[in-house]
């Protein structure tokens, strides 16, 4: 049984990132992206993720300093964005984003990701 547990984090982070980038897109004038759009981008953006946790964890002997590998990261899952999500949104209007807009929603996505995470912080600080 917990074994099973341990890959729950496995199937989690790619469900969060989609709710994350489909309100992303509802916040970003209104914007339309379908689920299916939201969730493989929530899938490739995991995996590039996953990618960057085990080049971090990596004993190779030029060690990258962990500041720098999360500026990556965050670069990559911005330019996967801009990428992924530019021509699959739609504003109102029915015209694509492009690759300027995709990146402003999953900015936005990530931004929210932060938020949610400092307050659940702060708040289970409170509790125990």
């Amino acid at each position: 049984m917990s074994s099973a547990l341990a890959f729950a984090p496995l199937v989690l982070l790619p469900v969060v990132l989609t709710v994350s980038v489909k309100a992303a897109a509802w916040v970003f004038k209104r914007t339309q992206l379908g689920w299916g759009h939201a969730f493989g981008y929530g899938v490739i953006a995991s995996l590039v993720n996953m990618a960057g946790m085990l080049t971090a964890r990596m004993p190779a002997p030029p060690s990258i300093p962990l500041p720098v590998l999360a500026a990556v990261s965050l670069l990559a899952v911005l330019a996967l964005g801009g990428w992924y999500l530019g021509p699959r949104a739609k504003t109102a209007a029915g015209d694509a984003l492009r690759f300027k807009g995709g990146v402003v929603v999953c900015l936005i996505a990530w931004l929210m990701l932060v938020a949610v995470s400092v307050a659940i912080f702060f708040a289970s600080a409170l509790v125990i």
